[in-house]
């Protein structure tokens, strides 16, 4: 899924070493709970070694349960995940996305409307507790501190980063993405695998089986994409300890308040 994700290069991994890379296959689901499992360990090794550790990405909850700790959630019977699993297959992702709305709104504002794992995760609690899944996030509130860090977010105007983004969806197609899917696709792996989950798979598969036309694939992965970027946008203002900076990005003051916060920790 190397052009899908738009991995980084083989060039730019080796400028500085990069991790959790290539460690799920599509066919394998991958959680909040494994992701602060494998970046715990990468960070230890990382300082192992007296390096700086950089995290870059914009999943904004997996930033927050990595920097503030994790909350429990009860286990789930797996006759109610069996349930609500077989009754999302008989039922398109807008309609399961409405019953989230229905009894956990707040969740379901953080959601795009066709993560159906994730939307499916956030009715397994409901159904097995009678408790909305915004209210674990609530109650843990996020108070543990396991680094010293220094957030920094880069912002940029919507126009502009809207243009970005559809000038990286288009740079992705022409660069072979259609070809990386249908290879997926030959080595067994299944339009309802977790991976094709990510953001423009579907659209890919759905005109691949020509349920849909090119450009209307083309028009679908740019607004999903977009929509995506709103919501991180709207995530991460949330967040008080991020210190932004405007485009165009002032490189010299972010490096050297980069520095004075290495020297001081």
């Amino acid at each position: 899924m190397d052009i899908g994700t738009n991995k980084q290069s083989f060039r730019e991994r080796q400028r500085a070493k990069h991790y959790l890379i290539d460690i799920v296959t599509p066919a394998e689901r991958f959680n909040v709970k494994l992701y602060q499992l494998h970046a715990k360990k990468a960070i230890q090794e990382i300082y192992s070694q007296n390096k700086n550790v950089l995290i870059v990405g914009g999943t904004g909850l997996y930033i927050k349960v990595l920097t503030k700790g994790i909350f429990s959630l009860p286990d789930i019977p797996p006759e109610i995940r069996r349930s609500l699993n077989e009754g999302a297959k008989r039922i398109d992702s807008a309609t399961l996305y409405n019953r989230l709305v229905d009894v956990d709104p707040t969740t379901a504002e953080k959601l795009h409307p066709n993560d159906k794992l994730r939307i499916l995760r956030a009715l397994e609690v409901y159904v097995a507790t009678d408790v909305p899944l915004s209210s674990y996030h609530e109650k843990h509130n996020f108070t543990e501190e396991s680094y010293e860090c220094l957030k920094i977010g880069l912002d940029i105007s919507r126009e502009r980063l809207y243009k970005n983004l559809e000038n990286r969806a288009l740079k992705m197609l022409k660069s072979g993405w259609l070809e990386e899917v249908k290879s997926l696709l030959k080595m067994g792996f299944k339009r309802s695998d977790p991976g094709f989950y990510a953001l423009g798979y579907k659209h890919i598969i759905a005109y691949l089986d020509g349920e849909i036309e090119k450009e209307e694939m083309e028009r679908l992965i740019k607004r999903d994409t977009k929509r995506y970027a709103k919501r991180q946008f709207t995530w991460f203002q949330t967040d008080p300890e991020i210190i932004w900076y405007k485009y165009p990005y002032p490189y010299d003051k972010i490096l050297n308040k980069v520095k004075r916060f290495l020297l001081q920790n």
